[in-house]
């Protein structure tokens, strides 16, 4: 993701250190399958706003996560390198070394505002994603997930939060927004509670792609959208029982491995797919068929 945003027609400008370059919006939702999203060919499901930022923006059909757990794949996406160069290796265990340079402290660098919003333990600042942050917002409440599992704020305080972050800033922003809530255990809200009843997975990513939804649309009234490029992926699959497992971490099957990227806004070709395999976090920048 490092790569591919740093080489993008309306990012480059980074790299050869002018001023006159978009804001970037970078969404993670966690655990979201990228067969589980319309604009890669799923059915029956919910997911409007990412069918629509796809539309007018590329789609990479096979985008493979690094590494099927929450805190190495986040640090991949982050700093462009897979977790035996960045070194961690697994959630709760691992701290990214600050001799390691991070997507946000290049844009800080450039005099971008930098904000993070946090939906899960798991990313806590004490594991080392805070750098380059000027805002890390991990005000997370003590519920979790599983019995077992992190503590978990929901889409809707996190799109919350990432608005009252975005209201405080004026100029060119780095906004990185995080989404747990389609990891498990899955109780979306009403109305998806009823509607994905029997597909509660479904439900949940029904439930965060309205609150994406809702991000971008405030992001339009406030007439800032248009300058924006905006990255939406996630970290990891979930294996919803195939090859014989639930959740994820054990296996590396495309079921856990590959994810959706889409990337729109300035720059960005519109309606591009780009069918060959690529790496959230080693990405060839801007070579667009």
């Amino acid at each position: 993701m490092l790569c591919l945003l740093l080489g993008l027609p309306g990012c480059n400008w980074l790299r050869a250190g002018r001023t006159n370059g978009p804001s970037v919006l970078l969404v993670t939702i966690d655990t979201l399958r990228a067969d589980h999203v319309g604009a890669y060919g799923a059915k029956d499901v919910a997911t409007p706003t990412l069918d629509a930022l796809a539309a007018r923006g590329v789609v990479f059909e096979e985008a493979m996560a690094a590494v099927p757990l929450t805190l190495p794949s986040h640090a991949s996406i982050l700093t462009g390198q897979y977790p035996p160069t960045h070194g961690v290796r697994h959630n709760a265990v691992f701290v990214l070394d600050d001799a390691i340079e991070t997507l946000a402290e290049r844009f800080q660098a450039e005099g971008f505002a930098t904000g993070a919003v946090i939906a899960s333990a798991v990313l806590d600042p004490e594991f080392g994603l805070t750098q380059g942050f000027d805002h890390y917002d991990a005000d997370i409440p003590q519920d979790r997930a599983t019995s077992a599992g992190f503590f978990e704020r929901p889409a809707a305080a996190v799109t919350d939060a990432a608005l009252r972050w975005l209201g405080a800033e004026s100029g060119r922003f780095f906004l990185w927004v995080h989404y747990y809530d389609v990891h498990a255990a899955y109780r979306p809200p009403e109305p998806f509670a009823t509607r994905f009843a029997a597909l509660p997975y479904d439900g949940e990513a029904a439930y965060v792609d309205q609150e994406i939804g809702r991000l971008l649309g405030e992001l339009d009234r406030s007439g800032r959208l248009a300058s924006t490029l905006v990255a939406v992926t996630s970290d990891h699959g979930e294996g919803l029982d195939e090859h014989g497992e639930g959740s994820h971490s054990y296996f590396i099957y495309d079921s856990v491995l590959h994810v959706p990227l889409i990337l729109a806004g300035p720059g960005v070709p519109a309606g591009r797919r780009v069918p060959r395999v690529v790496s959230g976090c080693a990405v060839t920048a801007s070579r667009f068929p």
